[in-house]
């Protein structure tokens, strides 16, 4: 396993506002204000082209962004974010930390796909999902530009860290027609021992190619967020590595409000059984066959 070390993308004057969006998607107000990019037309984004990636980075979204993605001052408002009570303003900056880092790791890498990976979770957030917040932001802020636009993307089905991964194998199946040969997650420190540990044995991921970027950096762990790891995840996690029962199998449920399905069991049918092993509430051993990243 290597752990890197990433920037966030800058963010500019932080004490700025571009105002109200108009009509045109930009502000009435100033004529500086950031204004959406524009993509290649389609017929010029090659499909083939997803053909030659080879590495996969996801950043684990973690709530939903209801505000004005042009605006530089709200997307740091914690009141703008669906926030869980365990979350608080400071989480916010992590938020933006990751997603930065994300755009980074891609851009250093042109062989890379970006996936901002997290459903619909908040009932209240409605039909948008984590990850397609997380791109809106990108995209208004101009930090995702036109020459990677093709190269960044959003898994919107996972509910949880385990899915985050195991959802993103199949996105990038779904973009690339094969998976992944290395594969690099965004998210926190304390989350590290839970996605390489538990998360990267319970899929069969060598261990040689899976990156982790672990950001906020603390110079010191934070105790109370190490404990509510332990007791809440990886506790959890190590008695049932694909979360099929329990409390695990109820935080999932919790944070699927509008009942969606996910789409892998068709555009991955190679890992049918394993997207169906939590039929079965008694598997909490670890999927006895092999899995197609093994024999890369």
């Amino acid at each position: 396993m290597t752990t890197t070390d990433s920037h966030p993308v800058p963010i500019s004057n932080p004490t700025a506002t571009t105002g109200a969006i108009g009509s045109k998607g930009h502000s009435n107000t100033d004529p500086l204000a950031v204004k959406p990019i524009t993509p290649p037309p389609f017929e010029q984004l090659d499909q083939s082209r997803y053909a030659g990636l080879t590495d996969l980075i996801i950043v684990a979204c973690h709530a939903v962004y209801l505000g004005n993605p042009y605006d530089t001052r709200q997307i740091r408002q914690s009141e703008a974010w669906t926030l869980e009570s365990f979350q608080h303003n400071s989480d916010v900056e992590g938020f933006l930390a990751h997603l930065g880092a994300g755009l980074d790791a891609m851009r250093a890498n042109p062989r890379a796909l970006l996936l901002f990976s997290g459903g619909q979770t908040h009932f209240t957030a409605g039909m948008r999902s984590e990850a397609q917040s997380y791109w809106e932001i990108a995209q208004a802020q101009q930090w995702l530009q036109a020459p990677n636009f093709w190269r960044v993307s959003t898994e919107e089905h996972a509910h949880d860290s385990f899915e985050n991964l195991m959802f993103s194998l199949c996105r990038f199946h779904e973009l690339t027609g094969h998976y992944p040969r290395n594969v690099t997650v965004v998210s926190y420190p304390f989350k590290q021992e839970r996605f390489t540990r538990l998360h990267r044995a319970a899929l069969k991921l060598p261990e040689s190619k899976f990156h982790y970027i672990a950001l906020p950096q603390e110079s010191t762990p934070d105790p109370v967020k190490a404990d509510g790891e332990r007791a809440n995840a990886l506790t959890l996690f190590e008695s049932d590595p694909y979360g099929c029962t329990g409390r695990l199998y109820l935080k999932r449920q919790g944070r699927n409000p509008f009942l969606r399905s996910h789409p892998y069991r068709h555009s991955c049918p190679e890992l049918q059984p394993l997207l169906d092993y939590c039929q079965d509430s008694s598997n909490t051993a670890i999927y006895p066959d092999p899995l197609p990243w093994e024999s890369n």
